[in-house]
């Protein structure tokens, strides 16, 4: 492979110095050219607090008017009366006897590393989470509605799947509404690991709501 890869750029060295590109564009064109070569994975996750579009097999369907979100329309902008009641989500990248967890955020632009957590479901198993059947899966944190706050015009949300190792045990205490705002979710995550580890973020998707008419729907 290092042979390989040491050929490309001498290939690359000699066309694109030809074309009077700088050594900049090289580099970038060539970190193109080897991502293409060598298989990059486009499902690899790829989570942060500005992204959220990554992974597979992750889509939601929207109560009343059942507009759809998923890795091809992410990012899009819906109406909040899009989000008023809890959504149908379905996630078919499982393994039929393996556990999930799903996590509704909203990150507190204003507070690095801190979320409102808006909806919280846990040990979703596999074969019903392709179907879109949460109704045997535990609630950690009834889902709230999506709002859009008075100091701007729309609001970024983001919804993410973990895999979890073992079933998250029972009985356990839901969080509080209080418990909910500016939580530190991923370090929140990581202290129930005593219980059950969660892997990932798997796959996510990430939107936007907003109180005008001219919201540019799912699909």
């Amino acid at each position: 492979m290092y042979a390989r890869v040491c050929s490309l750029f001498v290939v690359a060295l000699i066309c694109w110095e030809g074309e009077g590109r700088t050594y900049d564009d090289i580099i970038s064109s060539l970190k193109s050219a080897i991502s293409e070569k060598f298989g990059k994975r486009k499902d690899v996750a790829t989570y942060s607090r500005t992204n959220a579009c990554f992974g597979v097999g992750l889509k939601v369907v929207t109560e009343p008017n059942k507009q759809t979100l998923s890795l091809d329309n992410c990012n899009a902008t819906f109406q909040t009366t899009e989000w008023e009641r809890e959504p149908k989500v379905y996630y078919t990248d499982t393994l039929t006897e393996e556990l999930y967890m799903l996590a509704l955020l909203d990150p507190v632009s204003s507070v690095r590393r801190e979320y409102n957590l808006m909806w919280l479901v846990a040990n979703i198993e596999g074969s019903e989470f392709a179907e879109g059947d949460l109704s045997e899966a535990d609630v950690l944190l009834p889902y709230h509605p999506l709002i859009v706050t008075e100091d701007s015009y729309r609001h970024r949300y983001q919804l993410i799947v973990f895999q979890q190792e073992a079933p998250y045990p029972l009985p356990f205490s839901p969080l509080l509404e209080s418990e909910r705002l500016n939580i530190p979710f991923f370090g929140y995550i990581r202290s129930l690991s005593e219980m059950t580890r969660f892997i990932g973020p798997q796959s996510g998707v990430q939107f936007y709501v907003t109180r005008t008419p001219d919201a540019q729907k799912g699909n």
